[in-house]
């Protein structure tokens, strides 16, 4: 067998630990034989260090690829982090209520349904979402704003038809996938 170098990096809360739990329920090491506890660097957001090598971190510190123009974070990471609307070009604060903080600017999204807390990597995979928008648009305000639309609109239409959270998962992607653009537009509560 091949051995390969992998690195995954993203920005935080975008996905990486649960993109890397699953390679390596594939099969992949990303510490081969010689992982000790020096060699995983726990931070506030991921204080079991999970899937983060001090190497790697230390690496993309300095290159700067973690400077981001937008975060998204839930309200509890937000108070740990002591974090003021002010000090982030943009925020995007998830729980019953999404907002999306940037400059002085407040937008709140009253989309979504609770059932999107049961389910496991719907943080992560809004995170991806957001990220991915972010790339038809300069406006990380945009990008953040459609991306909680789209997200929770397709799971309120989704909870109405599915019975539980291992329902909710399939149908939830396949709603994501082929909901339209009209449906958004009149199912948006902003404010």
């Amino acid at each position: 067998m091949t051995k390969i170098d992998l690195c995954i990096i993203g920005m935080p809360r975008s996905g990486t630990s649960f993109l890397c739990n699953i390679l390596t329920n594939m099969g992949c090491d990303f510490f081969g034989n010689n992982k000790t506890l020096n060699d995983i660097y726990p931070l506030q957001l991921n204080p079991e260090g999970y899937f983060q090598r001090r190497d790697v971190h230390f690496i993309c510190n300095n290159l700067k690829l973690f400077s981001t123009s937008y975060t998204k974070l839930n309200e509890k990471e937000i108070n740990a982090l002591g974090i003021e609307a002010q000090s982030a070009p943009c925020i995007v604060k998830t729980g019953e209520q999404d907002q999306v903080l940037h400059n002085s600017t407040c937008i709140t999204v009253n989309n979504g349904h609770p059932i999107l807390a049961k389910v496991i990597a719907t943080g992560c995979a809004l995170g991806a979402l957001i990220t991915a928008l972010s790339s038809k648009t300069d406006c990380p305000m945009t990008a953040s704003v459609a991306g909680l639309l789209w997200f929770g609109i397709a799971g309120e239409i989704v909870a109405e038809k599915s019975s539980g959270p291992g329902s909710f998962s399939p149908m939830f992607i396949d709603e994501l996938y082929g909901i339209e653009l009209g449906v958004l537009r009149d199912k948006a509560k902003l404010s």
